[in-house]
């Protein structure tokens, strides 16, 4: 196993109060118990404001590693390593919704510089799965598969295509086999998608209704399925949010994707990765996981 840090944050106490342990690290070879991280949100830079994130990363930081000293070991001890160097840091946030409001993929050093920018460094983090059983590895196939759904209600999705298409075409020059598949909701991208010749393994559909939509991922069998759409985790419920044509022009996304639907689509279930751009929309709240917690937890 390579060299990780793990840092679990726990239940929530009063005064903005939760519990931090160090569960794993290359430079320890014993962990403390919990301690106090104490850090309101909302006392936080605001990332609305121009040039915050860097301040926002700093801070958390710095509160994460004064509030454990073998965190703080652990960070300085990752931070020090050489530009071959190579440990990831994930965070744990088994059953704590209120941690999910902290943006780890944003700690920043004292240089200004990103961690999770630089490959020493990956920050990630890990929900528990219900899952009693490991599953089996899956082996590689091509052509890579990709179902990719584009329908954020009232956002251009032009922009977002043009990255997405970008990378397939660079990925294909270096030798790498891939199918798309385009789910679209948005006219005008519907258009251009339509217009493009010579991509044999291009194809696109309109998003009609829920049904029509999961049956087409099931179908296709998609490797990678990447969707650019809203989100929503009000009301207690999270839920995906995408428009079909008809809704251009009003503030209502007709299709929406509960997890639990997400989760009983094959297509969905057997594919090696799921990306969900979604935007604050999908954010966790204090009662309510994240879209991508609650699809990592509840799913297989």
């Amino acid at each position: 196993m390579s060299d990780q840090i793990v840092v679990r944050i726990a239940s929530m106490m009063p005064g903005n109060k939760r519990l931090v342990e160090l569960q794993r690290a290359p430079n320890l070879s014993e962990f403390g118990a919990f301690q106090l991280f104490e850090c309101d949100p909302s006392a936080l830079p605001d990332l609305n404001a121009p040039d915050m994130a860097r301040s926002y990363g700093q801070m958390l930081l710095k509160k994460l590693t004064a509030s454990n000293d073998m965190v703080r070991q652990a960070m300085e001890y990752a931070l020090g390593l050489g530009p071959a160097g190579s440990c990831p840091i994930y965070f744990h946030l088994r059953g704590v919704t209120d941690a999910e409001q902290f943006f780890w993929e944003m700690l920043c050093d004292d240089k200004g510089k990103f961690l999770a920018q630089d490959k020493r460094w990956q920050v990630g983090r890990i929900a528990d799965s219900p899952r009693s059983a490991t599953k089996d590895p899956v082996a590689f196939q091509d052509p890579v598969k990709i179902m990719a759904i584009f329908s954020a209600l009232g956002v251009e999705a032009i922009p977002e295509w043009d990255a997405f298409y970008k990378a397939v075409a660079e990925a294909r020059i270096a030798g790498l086999p891939i199918q798309v598949c385009a789910a679209i909701g948005d006219e005008k991208l519907s258009d251009k998608v339509s217009a493009i010749a010579g991509d044999p393994q291009l194809t696109s559909v309109a998003i009609v209704n829920q049904t029509d939509l999961l049956s087409r991922i099931d179908e296709f069998g998609p490797h990678l399925v990447h969707f650019f759409c809203h989100g929503s985790t009000a009301f207690g419920k999270a839920e995906l949010q995408l428009a079909t044509f008809n809704d251009a022009g009003t503030n209502n996304s007709s299709v929406k994707l509960a997890i639990d639907e997400l989760l009983t689509t094959v297509g969905i279930r057997d594919a090696w990765l799921v990306t969900l751009n979604c935007c604050e929309g999908g954010a966790a709240t204090k009662e309510v996981h994240s879209l991508t917690h609650s699809l990592v937890s509840q799913g297989e």
